[in-house]
């Protein structure tokens, strides 16, 4: 055990994973707790030593001018750290981008507000060649699709420059049939498209009016972003409700959904370049997990997909106390 976090200066609710820094350094992010923005406390950022010395980086003070809520990994580029935060900024609720030195130096990058740009990101930043960073947005942009007037999400751009950071909305999801609520971290492939998954919307209606949710890319080209759905899940044997995705090298995608599948607690599923879907596994609910998020593909001859369950296995927890997993093909 490296650190066990109090709430009270040190953050509660640790939500994210830990990156590594220079000098074998962990840093992530709680959502709650630290020493400002009273009672409960709007998050920090930490860094745990190899031996476990922890020390708060930074606590988030709440809107209107700062971040709330951190609930994303942290991306390290050139010893700084990037992350975005679900709530605060404007209105106190729609969320921030943010850059933090390795001395605990904060600057928002970005106050997001809803329309055009997107409000409660939630994921954490991937980069491309030249140091501009990419993620997504729950909800927000634009306001003409079917998410009853708030938006349906957004992939967004941001080019890191302190206090003259310019975001720019790369495509804005309308929900039927190209999904709604982009949920977990973009995979970047090496010509510098972008994939995610959309929690809902799609134009499979089985699952009601949220939908069963996507897999899509963002092909990048000189004029600009194009997006295109690569998958529709359908809430039968396939799924329903993505949550995650992971690339490998070779361009095949990775993700799990968190319901539908054979027995209702959600599939393992694989989808190749060429855009063949196929369902590697049905979680049962019972010894092998339930609501799965996939997080790491591990590179061998046959790839190795490793994760972990929202629920499943030990009974103790109701419903089950949840599971790492590790499938290989």
């Amino acid at each position: 055990m490296l650190h066990l976090f109090t709430g009270t200066p040190d953050g509660a609710s640790p939500a994210a994973g830990v990156v590594l820094g220079a000098g074998g350094l962990i840093y992530g992010t709680t959502q709650s707790g630290g020493g400002t923005c009273q009672p409960s406390g709007c998050g920090t950022v930490y860094q745990v030593g190899p031996t476990g010395q922890e020390k708060v980086l930074y606590s988030f003070a709440g809107g209107p001018s700062d971040g709330a809520a951190p609930v994303a990994s942290l991306f390290v580029d050139a010893g700084n750290l990037f992350g975005t935060t679900a709530n605060g900024g404007i209105q106190s609720v729609f969320g921030t981008a943010f850059e933090l030195t390795p001395s605990g130096a904060e600057t928002v990058l970005h106050l997001f507000a809803q329309s055009p740009d997107g409000a409660f990101p939630g994921a954490g930043f991937v980069s491309d060649a030249t140091g501009n960073l990419y993620s997504t947005t729950a909800l927000g942009g634009s306001q003409n699709g079917n998410c009853a007037g708030v938006g349906c999400g957004t992939v967004f751009a941001l080019t890191p420059a302190g206090a003259s950071s310019n975001e720019s909305v790369i495509y804005s999801f309308l929900g039927a049939p190209d999904g709604q609520q982009p949920e977990g971290n973009l995979v970047k492939d090496a010509s510098g498209n972008l994939y995610g998954v959309t929690v809902g919307g799609g134009s499979n209606t089985n699952c009601g009016s949220f939908g069963c949710g996507t897999v899509f890319k963002l092909t990048r080209a000189a004029s600009g972003w194009t997006e295109s759905v690569l998958y529709n899940f359908t809430g039968a044997s396939d799924g329903a409700n993505p949550g995650s995705l992971v690339g490998d090298s070779q361009g095949n995608l990775y993700g799990g959904t968190t319901s539908g599948g054979q027995y209702s607690n959600g599939t393992l599923f694989a989808l190749s370049p060429t855009g063949q879907f196929k369902i590697l596994h049905s979680f049962t609910g019972g010894p092998d997990g339930a609501r799965p998020q996939v997080g790491m593909v591990i590179e061998r001859p046959q790839p190795i997909i490793v994760g972990a369950t929202g629920g499943g296995g030990n009974p103790s927890c109701s419903p089950g106390c949840g599971v790492v997993f590790a499938y290989a093909q």
